[in-house]
């Protein structure tokens, strides 16, 4: 076949892949009985999302029996023609909509005055825990420093080093994106002082303590902020995932498509997903920031967490260690989202427990001869050793850790796929579920004593 007919099929791939798009929309429209529906803005336009490439090769040394998943990792941009979903999905119905936030605001202000403001780094964002009254800024505690003189920080060690003027770029933070602490507050409460009020049974999320008052802000609107006494007769409350289920792990073989799903998942709903910044040994290079492509730990805390049995994966690669901490999904869970991992499946057993309650999607090819022909729409063609390989080791997955596996998703269409993905998840949140005994904090309750 000429290049002239292979492009021919391309584009003739193109045109038929809108066309689908368009009867797509249309069957949905028949089968709900319904009119036209309003087209999502820029739904006609592709969607440009960037993706972590990720190759991982697993060893198992049969001596200690340590897995070891060796990891690289690069970033391509991508653009797909995602299908409308507002229209038959609720995730992002209001009661699932995250607060509606001011817009941001500058603040300009010397160097020297952050002395006059606690900050804390949380899932690799400056948050505000208190600001001194003397201040006189227009900043106030629980809100995020977005950027500053126009660049993203990761750390306090970065705001701490500016000198001269500076100019903050400053927005309340949303309640997931601040430390998960929260009260019930048993009575009602007003601050003689200020207009800062509660009511009983509302719920506040503690930003700070200072001495013997608690700094909070009220999780319905988080630009309340007030002071509220330590003594006060609250209850310590949790914020819990609307789907129970603390992570959505994707496993499959390379060049599934799954890190794209994951891509497309944090993107479309970031008050209900999140995910977590892997942890490496190395140094830092030129142009990557503490927090945003890795968190750069030292290799003996790297070694420690894995002696602690604390990493749900790692692998090395020229000498250096790479991994996840157990410790960050747990932070993604108790701050009420689902944390989404596209992990190793040999990661699996440690992450299927009470802790995490993962929710584990099996992303897979279709058959090998399916796949070959597919292949052949694409611009860049794999070998059909590539998707021998990639068949293979699907089946090994499905084979060797079927009994973790909730769903299967046969990935021919990333837009077909990620609706299915949504679908299920949305079936989560919707309808019982069954789970494990051991998941479940009644599995003891009601035993009889020995």
């Amino acid at each position: 076949m000429s290049e002239e007919e292979l492009n021919q099929l391309r584009a003739n791939a193109d045109s038929l892949a809108g066309c689908l798009h368009s009867l797509l929309q249309k069957i949905e429209t028949m089968e709900k009985g319904k009119g036209e529906r309003e087209q999502r803005s820029g739904a006609e336009s592709p969607l440009t999302i960037q993706t972590d490439a990720q190759e991982s090769i697993t060893e198992i040394r049969s001596d200690k029996g340590i897995k070891r998943i060796i990891t690289k990792q690069t970033v391509k941009t991508r653009s797909i023609h995602a299908v409308n979903l507002e229209s038959s999905h609720s995730l992002l119905s209001s009661q699932h909509s995250p607060t509606h936030i001011p817009a941001p605001r500058d603040v300009t202000m010397q160097a020297k005055q952050l002395q006059l403001l606690r900050v804390t780094v949380y899932q690799s964002r400056l948050v505000v825990l208190s600001v001194e009254p003397r201040a006189n800024l227009d900043i106030h505690a629980g809100d995020i420093i977005r950027e500053v003189d126009g660049r993203v920080l990761f750390s306090d060690s970065q705001l701490r080093a500016l000198t001269g003027q500076i100019t903050l770029t400053v927005q309340p933070a949303q309640v997931y994106e601040a430390p998960p602490k929260f009260y019930r507050l048993v009575n009602r409460f007003e601050d003689p002082d200020t207009s800062f009020s509660v009511r009983a049974g509302e719920v506040v999320q503690v930003l700070s303590e200072e001495k013997d008052r608690l700094n909070v802000r009220s999780v319905n609107d988080p630009t309340i902020v007030g002071r509220i006494p330590m003594t006060i007769e609250s209850e310590p409350v949790t914020m819990v995932s609307p789907f129970g289920r603390g992570a959505v792990a994707l496993v499959g073989a390379p060049s599934v498509g799954r890190r794209t799903i994951k891509t497309l998942l944090l993107q479309y709903a970031p008050q209900l997903f999140a995910t977590v910044v892997p942890v490496t040994s190395r140094e830092q290079h030129s142009g990557e920031q503490e927090g945003r492509e890795y968190q750069f730990w030292r290799k003996e805390t790297v070694l420690e967490r894995i002696r602690d049995h604390e990493m749900i994966e790692w692998g090395e690669l020229d000498n250096q260690l790479y991994g996840t901490w157990a410790g960050d999904v747990k932070e993604v869970v108790e701050s009420g989202r689902v944390c989404i991992l596209d992990c190793a499946p040999q990661a699996l057993p440690y992450l299927y427990n009470s802790s995490f309650k993962p929710f584990v999607v099996h992303i897979r090819g279709p058959e090998l001869e399916e796949s070959v022909q597919l292949e052949q729409l694409r611009p860049k063609i794999r070998s059909k050793e590539e998707l021998e390989r990639a068949d293979k080791e699907s089946e090994i997955i499905a084979d060797k850790y079927g009994k973790y596996i909730h769903l299967t998703l046969v990935n021919r269409n990333t837009d077909v796929t990620f609706k299915k993905l949504l679908s299920a998840l949305e079936d989560l949140r919707s309808n019982s579920q069954y789970i494990p005994v051991a998941w479940s904090d009644l599995s003891s309750a009601g035993s009889s004593p020995n």
